[in-house]
């Protein structure tokens, strides 16, 4: 299938970028996908199942990858509008360190992003950076609650989605059944971005490794992440470390 002209465009401008034929591949699973919506298949969860990791050396051209991948999803209709919202992960820990509570700065941080970024696609940058005026032990605690936010607003559902339980729970139906019935609608809501993480390769990776089950059930793409960081295996060192000049 050809892909239109506007990303065959996209393509030539990240050829020079060695994953750009991932990319490539990427947008024709887009294709397919959106032909299957055209004949009115229930493609289910799109939102969430086009949410991808992007690892480079280079986060420019993490970046730039990206913005091609979101740009496919707008021209094949599979996001609202084309529109793309990049989030610093630092900048969430902005004004909320001297807040009394921490966390609930920090979710309404990521709530903002998401809101600014409704309809279209939101990168995040760098999710494991500690901010320069905060310690590793304190972003560590603040990161944790900050990820598990982020998951939080990942799997948010549509307001139908708790509609329709409770009205199936009020006519008695039993887990079973009700599970039986929801599983053939899509609950996803539309106006919810595409999540696109960006970052360097042994960051991404130690990151996984550290707790990779959560990661890899919402991203179900990944470009530039090691199987090993999936398996829970970490990093040993970042690559050509403590080699001398020209290694």
């Amino acid at each position: 299938m050809a892909l239109p002209p506007e990303l065959q465009d996209e393509l030539k401008k990240i050829a020079d970028i060695p994953l750009s034929s991932v990319i490539e591949q990427q947008m024709q699973g887009h294709a397919n996908l959106a032909a299957a919506k055209k004949a009115g298949n229930n493609v289910g969860m799109s939102n969430l199942f086009n949410s991808i990791m992007i690892a480079t050396e280079n986060l420019p051209d993490a970046e730039r990858l990206a913005r091609a991948y979101a740009k496919s999803l707008a021209v094949q209709g599979l996001v609202e509008k084309d529109a793309v919202k990049t989030l610093d992960w630092q900048t969430i820990f902005n004004n909320a360190a001297g807040k009394p509570d921490l966390h609930a700065a920090v979710a309404e941080n990521i709530n903002q992003a998401f809101k600014d970024a409704q309809g279209g696609v939101l990168i995040i940058s760098e999710p494991y950076q500690c901010p320069a005026d905060m310690s590793p032990r304190d972003f560590a605690f603040a990161n944790y609650s900050a990820t598990a936010h982020l998951m939080e607003k990942m799997d948010e559902m549509a307001d139908s989605f708790e509609n329709t339980f409770d009205d199936l729970y009020k006519k008695g139906k039993n887990l079973n059944e009700i599970d039986r019935q929801m599983s053939g609608k899509d609950f996803e809501d539309p106006r919810k971005p595409v999540v696109i993480m960006i970052g360097k390769p042994f960051e991404m990776n130690s990151m996984l490794a550290e707790d990779p089950y959560p990661w890899d059930m919402r991203f179900m793409h990944k470009i530039g992440i090691s199987k090993a960081a999936l398996e829970g295996s970490l990093p040993r060192q970042r690559p050509g470390y403590g080699k001398g000049p020209g290694a």
